[in-house]
């Protein structure tokens, strides 16, 4: 009978992954970890060619995904060296960045400097009370979100509202419900007082 070492073992076991799962990496003890999804992999080779950020890496994320998925930050924390706390800080000054699944559609209304002084409070605020959604959340169902971004870089047209990858300059409540609407997407009390948007 045969006996390996440790190291040819794990040189084997390495062969043998990278192979197979050329994305997974492993674990101290010998065993495979959680596999790196391919794009996040792309993504983590492209940030240090490039010689991203952080937060020109965590952009990137938000912006495929349009959330950044937990599992996901715990491959960029570990990849960078970083502790989850060191990572969450970065995170909690975009409030853009939502860590939860966004809905099938999602509202993002700009609270830009522009926007702000072209009453984007109260639009948010109408949304609010006809949406039944708080911002930052997602409705139950999942269908519809509702967030805050900071500047979509269209202030001329303020106020700016998303609706998924469309934008709504000198947004109206009115457009957003006709929007809304034609997708079904309102509560049903809200869609049958067709009376509030006329």
């Amino acid at each position: 009978m045969k006996v390996w070492s440790n190291d040819v073992l794990l040189e084997l076991l390495l062969m043998h992954a990278s192979d197979a799962y050329p994305q997974q990496v492993l674990q101290p003890d010998g065993s495979l970890a959680e596999p790196v999804p391919p794009l996040l992999l792309n993504l983590l080779q492209q940030s240090e060619h490039e010689t991203w950020t952080i937060e020109r890496l965590l952009h990137e994320v938000f912006v495929d995904r349009r959330f950044l998925p937990d599992r996901w930050l715990r491959h960029i924390a570990s990849h960078k060296g970083m502790s989850r706390m060191q990572l969450q800080r970065i995170i909690m000054q975009h409030p853009e960045w939502t860590m939860h699944p966004p809905g099938r559609c999602v509202i993002r209304v700009c609270r830009g400097e522009s926007c702000s002084d072209e009453q984007a409070a109260e639009l948010l605020e109408r949304i609010v009370q006809n949406t039944e959604l708080e911002p930052e959340s997602t409705r139950t169902d999942g269908q519809l979100s509702l967030v805050t971004a900071y500047c979509f870089g269209h202030c001329s047209d303020a106020p700016v509202v998303a609706l998924d990858d469309d934008f709504l300059p000198k947004a109206s409540w009115e457009a957003i419900h006709q929007y809304l609407a034609q997708k079904h997407l309102l509560p049903q009390k809200e869609a049958n007082n067709m009376s509030d948007c006329s």
